[in-house]
């Protein structure tokens, strides 16, 4: 016991507690009006006589609600004391506009510090929100309305493309962002067909995989709104460029009708999941050719660039080696265009510049440093001049070429004194001497054996037998062909036969994820293989196949029910597995085991 006190004592004597006190707001940042949502202060030190605002504009439902928590951590023989206090209120609006809350106060050790004030975005709404209001996940991304429509079909459901331009110069990147908008539960996604961006160099922009929805005001209505993908686009040619439609099969869960006289159900409800496939607009990109220039030195760059070089030697003797270094930073269309000319003395022989890059993309585009390292070596002495190197680009922020050149460099070679190297007239280049060394060839002193004319290859037996082997495999060949047209003829065998092939496929893809610990993945290759066997095997297209389809055609093949409800137990997991992951390694084996052996049971009983 004593040495425990004893521990415990020490642990808090030499505890770090975060110095710095922070003192923030949070809440949603569009709500409709009568909505009930959380507003909530977070503090993470000790503090006293908490003051909050006065909600201007709203009714307190509820508050203050008080929290707290306190972690301690061991990392490298230190430890850390993180302490958080939290207080909500439950809140909801009295009428519509942008509100304002003011900052609340705590005193900290004496002084008073403040949080973040918080606008809010009150909205009329239709009563049917799309989701009760948070403290978390609910930003308001600040696209326009204007470019959002939502369709006369489905408008609890669709899809849009949204660019940062609609209006660009020929290189100039803009960025899209593929984004879903849903009034539904929506549970996952099914299918997605993304545009082939004709015209464009894409780049893709890393967005979690774990889509999270935030909440969006769409024409008076509130929207859950998940980003699945950004993209950097950058235009190759001029003219008006499309973005093809974006297409996804969604999966919602909605709620069925129950009978009245049914307690339970009418109690806890019953649902089911429906797929439905939203389509987005077109998006036009017009596209400006860039200005006319005389300039050789532009080489297609075009955004915000620097420049700078540097050498390594100026003073040097014969054959010894020497490296320029050319450096473009910023952002724009770093890896397009063409690298800086240098000219160099005929004198200096010259090897193909070696190229570094460390270029990161973000919603600020392709931006980054590259790097080229031109090795040259002079060959013989003297006093010399490196010219200046230019490097234009086109700014997209002032619409006009940029120039920046280098100040010429003076080398001094001298004379290698050990070297028994002749000196290269200076009135010939390294292509001329390369020339002069192809005028004369040597003298053969060895001849070749000759033969007869007289000795024709069709004398020799071998000629024929090649010709037998030939014809031979080439008839073996053409009854394989035929047998493998004639099984493929036949679609539903050669897929019942393909089926399982698949499946193990996706089983093994599977199988390397739950190695690496991506439960996600896991989920989505398992219930892929469950999918495809029963589309293989049952020769229906998988996006026409449906759960209560394929009940239908197992239950008529006079497959045990027991293991039919069993199978898709397991494709239910999944679907939901995607979204609330199970990171616990011992059941992901065991569910792994489980659809393993299901996959072999169906394929055995549907051959």
């Amino acid at each position: 016991l004593k040495y425990f006190i004893f521990v415990i004592i020490y642990i808090f004597a030499f505890v770090n507690v975060n110095g710095q006190a922070k003192f923030t707001a949070s809440g949603p940042e569009v709500v409709e009006i009568g909505e009930t949502f959380q507003v909530s202060f977070t503090i993470n030190t000790d503090g006293k006589k908490v003051s909050f605002p006065s909600f201007k504009g709203f009714n307190i439902l509820s508050g203050p609600n008080t929290s707290s928590s306190k972690s301690i951590q061991f990392i490298n023989g230190q430890v850390s004391q993180n302490i958080s206090y939290t207080y909500s209120f439950y809140l909801s609006a009295q009428q519509t506009g942008n509100l304002k809350i003011d900052p609340a106060s705590i005193i900290v050790k004496g002084k008073k510090i403040f949080s973040n004030p918080l606008n809010i975005q009150v909205i009329k709404g239709s009563g049917n929100n799309a989701k009760s209001a948070g403290n978390t996940g609910n930003k308001l991304n600040k696209t326009s309305e204007n470019d959002i429509v939502a369709p006369n079909k489905n408008k609890d459901l669709f899809v849009r493309i949204l660019t940062n331009k609609k209006t660009v110069y020929q290189g100039e990147q803009l960025i899209a962002t593929i984004k879903v908008y849903t009034r539904l539960n929506l549970i996952g996604f099914d299918e997605m067909k993304f545009p082939s961006y004709a015209g464009f160099w894409s780049d893709e922009i890393k967005v979690p995989e774990q889509i999270s929805l935030h909440r969006e005001a769409i024409n008076g209505k509130i929207y859950n709104v998940g980003v699945l993908k950004k993209i950097i686009l950058t235009p190759q040619k001029q003219g008006n460029l499309i973005i093809d439609p974006f297409e996804l099969t969604c999966v919602v869960r909605q709620r069925v009708p129950t009978n009245p006289n049914d307690f339970f159900g009418s109690f806890f409800g019953s649902y089911k999941q429906k797929k439905i496939k939203v389509v987005s607009p077109k998006v036009t990109i017009h596209v400006k050719p860039l200005p006319h220039t005389n300039d050789t030195a532009f080489k297609g760059a075009v955004g915000n660039f620097k420049f700078k070089t540097s050498i390594d030697n100026t003073e040097t003797t014969e054959n010894k080696p020497i490296t320029l270094k050319v450096q473009i930073s910023g952002n724009g269309n770093l890896r397009l265009f063409d690298i800086p000319q240098v000219n160099l003395p005929p004198d200096f022989e010259i090897y193909d510049p070696k190229e570094t890059t460390n270029i990161r993309k973000s919603e600020l585009g392709t931006h980054g440093t590259r790097t080229i390292e031109y090795l040259f070596i002079p060959r013989h002495a003297g006093n010399f001049t490196l010219p200046p190197i230019k490097f234009t680009w086109f700014d997209t922020k002032t619409k006009k070429y940029k120039t920046i050149s280098s100040d010429p460099v003076q080398i001094k070679v001298k004379k290698d004194n050990g070297s028994n190297n002749q000196i290269i007239t200076s009135t010939y280049s390294k292509e001329d001497i390369k020339y002069l060394g192809k005028d004369i060839h040597f003298i053969k002193q060895k001849v070749k054996k000759f033969t007869r004319k007289d000795n024709f290859l069709v004398s020799h037996i071998g000629f024929y037998l090649w010709y037998i082997i030939g014809l031979v495999f080439f008839t073996i060949i053409i009854v394989w062909r035929r047998k493998q047209i004639k099984e493929n003829a036949n679609l539903a065998k050669t897929r019942n036969k393909k089926a399982m092939r698949t499946a193990k496929k996706r089983l093994k893809n599977a199988e390397q994820y739950l190695k690496t610990e991506n439960s996600i993945k896991f989920y989505e290759e398992l219930g892929k293989a469950l999918w495809l066997l029963l589309a293989d095997k049952l020769n229906i297209p998988l996006s026409e196949l449906t759960k209560q389809q394929a009940q239908e055609k197992l239950t008529a093949l006079k497959i045990d029910k027991d293991f039919i409800k069993s199978y898709f137990e397991l494709i239910e997991t999944t679907e939901y597995q995607r979204f609330a992951p199970e990171n616990n390694q011992s059941s992901l084996k065991d569910f792994y085991s489980k659809a393993l052996n299901n996959i072999i049971k169906m394929n055995t009983k549907l051959k």
